[in-house]
Parts: structure tokens; C-alpha cells; sequence
């Protein structure tokens, strides 16, 4: 028997989509992508690419953003992220913030120690660059 409820929703999906702009549309887009590469990138543990998503300060003392120093990188070095679970996709907070928690599972490499966290990712658009960047730091693992 057919249901109403799948075709209701896949239309209730197509009318929204239809109702947003092309610069909208674009930038959704553009996020979907970035958010695939930023998983891949955390999924494989390329911290220099994943700091590369930061959104680049413009005030010295800006206390979102914590510079990556070498305690950091060494840490990094000894972990091996097992797993990468969006457990809350993306979520429009307003047309220029998004954003998304995920599961990460990892493992201290000398140890062999299976460690998890959840991380809660804000995205931001910034118009001049045409870009999303997080606008959180990365998880303190």
C-alpha cells in the first residue's frame, strides 16, 4: 500500500528548497561540501587542514581562537580519530550561522586508550570571502 507520508515530506523538502534564493542556494551548497571535507580531514587527522577552517582572527586577543602551539601539535600527533558521527546535522540558526554536533571516537595512540567526545561545531558565513568558517575551536581531546 502506498504511503502519503515519504511523498508529503519529499515535497514539503522540494518547496523549501524552491523557496530560497540562488545566493541561499549556493551557500548551502557550498557548506554541504565543506562540511564533507572538513569530516574527511578530521576523520583522517590532518590538524594544519582542519585549523585552516578557523575563521582567521582579526583582533590579537580574540578569545575564540586558540593558537596552535606545539603542546597542541604533539598531542594531536598521539591521536588516531576512529570515528566521526554527525549526531545533530546542520542546524540554520540564522542565514549566516549553522550549526552541527558530531561524535568523535578516538584512540590515544601510546596507550591504546578508546576515548569520546561530542563536538559542537558553529559555522559562519563571512560575504566578503564568500566562505564558511568555524567559528569554535576544536574540542579539547
Amino acid at each position: 500500500m502506498f504511503s502519503i507520508k515519504p511523498f508529503l515530506s519529499l515535497t514539503f523538502f522540494l518547496l523549501l528548497c524552491a523557496c530560497q534564493t540562488l545566493p541561499e542556494k549556493n551557500r548551502m551548497s557550498d557548506l554541504s561540501k565543506l562540511l564533507e571535507n572538513y569530516a574527511l580531514n578530521y576523520r583522517w587527522g590532518s590538524l594544519n587542514a582542519l585549523n585552516s577552517y578557523k575563521k582567521p582572527s582579526k583582533d590579537k586577543e580574540s578569545v575564540n581562537q586558540t593558537p596552535l602551539t606545539t603542546a597542541v601539535i604533539d598531542k594531536f600527533k598521539n591521536i588516531r580519530v576512529v570515528n566521526y558521527d554527525i549526531i545533530v546535522p546542520p542546524v540554520i540558526m540564522s542565514e549566516m550561522t549553522v550549526v552541527q554536533q558530531v561524535r568523535v571516537d578516538y584512540v590515544y595512540v601510546d596507550s591504546q586508550s578508546v576515548k569520546s567526545l561530542i563536538d559542537r561545531q558553529i559555522w559562519e558565513y563571512d560575504e566578503d570571502e564568500s566562505r564558511w568558517y568555524r567559528i569554535t575551536d576544536l574540542p579539547k581531546f
